[in-house]
């Protein structure tokens, strides 16, 4: 099996506590038959964050987008700064063959714990 490609549309996303922010990312099939793709945010942004739609089907040779949206909290209750996030995509066929783009996500109210 072959790894997915991932590509974020910005890899630096700037966003405000109470506020939503978006990262379009493309998935390639390189490989010879159609496959599933799980996504995931990893790291701190993970806990508000959500991948729409979270699963996807490409055909071989394709590519097709989803969309990361970061929501974090209003108020204090936001852990802030400049926080590195990964996306990960696992296929659904092999539970080995997966890849993780990488960005950062920053607000200038956000202020690190």
């Amino acid at each position: 099996m072959v790894a997915p490609l991932i590509r974020l549309d910005a890899e630096l996303t700037h966003v405000q506590p109470g506020e939503q922010a978006r990262v379009t990312v493309t998935i390639t099939n390189p490989g010879t038959i159609i496959e599933g793709y799980r996504l995931e945010v990893l790291g701190p942004a993970a806990a508000w964050s959500q991948v729409v739609p979270a699963e996807v089907s490409v055909y071989t040779d394709r590519a097709t987008t989803v969309t990361v949206v970061f929501s974090p909290p209003g108020g204090s209750a936001v852990p802030a700064g400049s926080y590195a996030f990964g996306l990960i995509a696992r296929s659904m066929v092999n539970p080995n063959a997966s890849a993780v783009a990488e960005g950062d996500i920053e607000g200038a109210n956000l202020v690190r714990l």
